[in-house]
């Protein structure tokens, strides 16, 4: 944790300043949500995980959720989406994805918000190019589909690169030119972020969601602590992750 941040306010006045127009709340923390106030950026919000149960198991508690923290904001902040938890799947907290993605859905509709429902997930969701556990992800798949709801979904190339050095080549994860290619049956990739995000299309696409969006929700790279994790890689990463993103592949991201 930091010290001698910024308040909530002065944060919104630097990301309008450098026109950042879509952020990310891992929970509905209310200075922030206040602050964001006709800010013009749009925000995903967040539930705790530890809220998944009770969201899952009593709607009620699901109807208090929307009403303590989406009411009093809906009317002057862009709430584009509700994540319901973030990377509980695939674990044991998994169990309540459903339930409580459907009771936040009845509940916003309850109040007569149009905001979708989603959840987000790590690639740790994937294992050969499908979910791991079809059955959960195949109704999660299906509750998106019916409403038109995104998938979120984190991505970091750096956790492929350092989990195998030996076949994940460095400039292929720092979206380097001239570098590595790498060819999937009838799609070439040269850089390791869109064939992660492919993998996720791909895996949609198997349980019924080939319609369903993905949103990337988080990537990054470490400064610290691992081989590849220095400043210089991370400065690269993200600059190239804002140049050289395919335009005819149009990634959201918050």
């Amino acid at each position: 944790m930091g010290n001698n941040l910024p308040s909530p306010a002065q944060t919104i006045a630097q990301l309008q300043q450098i026109k950042v127009s879509n952020i990310r709340l891992f929970s509905p923390n209310q200075d922030v949500l206040t602050a964001l106030h006709d800010s013009g950026i749009s925000v995903v919000v967040g539930t705790f995980n530890d809220d998944l149960q009770p969201l899952a198991t009593d709607p009620s508690a699901a109807a208090k959720w929307v009403e303590a923290n989406i009411l009093p904001h809906s009317s002057h902040v862009n709430i584009t989406c509700i994540a319901a938890g973030n990377e509980v799947y695939p674990g044991t907290t998994a169990q309540y994805l459903p339930n409580a993605m459907r009771n936040l859905d009845i509940a916003l509709n309850a109040a007569k918000l149009s905001i979708p429902v989603s959840t987000a997930v790590s690639l740790q969701v994937l294992s050969a190019g499908v979910f791991k556990n079809d059955a959960i992800m195949a109704e999660i798949t299906t509750l998106l589909s019916s409403k038109h709801a995104p998938l979120l979904v984190n991505i970091y190339p750096y956790l492929a690169r350092a989990g195998d050095p030996n076949n994940v080549k460095l400039d292929f994860a720092l979206f380097k030119e001239g570098g590595t290619v790498v060819s999937d049956g009838q799609y070439t990739y040269v850089n390791l972020f869109d064939s992660m995000t492919d993998a996720v299309h791909s895996a949609l696409e198997k349980v019924g969601g080939s319609e369903v969006r993905v949103i990337v929700s988080e990537t990054g790279w470490p400064t610290a602590q691992g081989a590849d994790a220095t400043t210089d890689n991370a400065q690269i990463y993200i600059n190239n992750l804002i140049r050289k993103r395919d335009p005819e592949k149009a990634r959201e991201g918050y």
